[in-house]
């Protein structure tokens, strides 16, 4: 057999091997779905799984957990608080301090396509939530048993206006802010001004059950969601659900 033929045939083999005895082998991607309390999540950063963890943008998953939650950019780390618990992650380390308790994760946190994702398992247990993979639908159910401040406001028949909603619309503006002229900028500047202030103000509640409150808190959400529209529809930018 000639050299040549000799390495396609060993090049073919190899090629049949890493197909389909590799552990990196790439499968087919199937949309991942979260559930919180039975109740579907829509997430603005489709959650992937890797290694058999499943992982998720880490800020909206949280706060519908019912966390407040600090994103240190020099240091790369996310401190995370619910009533007597304090979870710290950092990007790129597999190690998890829960009340400075060390846990090891199997996968660390990561920044994938600009956004940073967590491992969902590990972190909803680590806020005292039980975690179940339903194989067949794709679907990730997490149960807090408590009621969350989604539920309260659901509970009165009304769309809850949050967190992770307003942030989906301010990255999608953000994505098209070249197209904006110097008025339209400054506009969007002064209004992520205010509605940073707000959200300083709300993580200063903490984990509020006062359906008053929460009431009031609503009712801004979904002001500056709504500016945050206008302002798309204003500048020709076409916002996704």
């Amino acid at each position: 057999m000639s050299s040549i033929k000799k390495l396609f045939k060993y090049g073919f083999v190899t090629l049949i091997c890493l197909t389909f005895f590799s552990p990196f082998s790439i499968t087919a991607a199937r949309d991942i779905k979260i559930k919180l309390n039975n109740k579907f999540l829509h997430l603005d950063q489709k959650p992937v799984i890797e290694k058999g963890t499943t992982l998720v943008p880490f800020r909206a998953i949280l706060e519908e957990l019912g966390a407040s939650v600090e994103w240190n950019e020099k240091n790369r780390t996310i401190t995370c608080r619910k009533k007597s618990i304090k979870v710290i992650m950092k990007i790129g380390s597999k190690e998890m301090l829960v009340n400075s308790k060390k846990v090891i994760l199997d996968v660390e946190p990561k920044i994938i396509n600009n956004r940073t994702l967590i491992p969902l398992r590990a972190v909803s247990q680590a806020f005292d939530a039980e975690v179940e993979w339903n194989p067949d639908t794709y679907t990730a159910e997490i149960n807090t048993n408590e009621t969350t401040q989604t539920d309260i406001i659901r509970s009165t028949g009304k769309k809850a206006y949050t967190a992770s909603e307003l942030k989906s619309i301010i990255n999608q503006i953000t994505e098209n802010r070249s197209s904006l002229d110097k008025s339209s900028a400054g506009e969007f500047i002064t209004l992520l001004n205010q509605i940073n202030a707000f959200e300083r103000t709300v993580k200063n509640y903490g984990n509020l059950t006062d359906t008053d409150k929460l009431a009031e808190i609503q009712s801004q959400y979904k002001i500056y969601i709504e500016k945050l529209k206008n302002f798309a529809s204003k500048n020709g930018i076409t916002l996704k659900n």
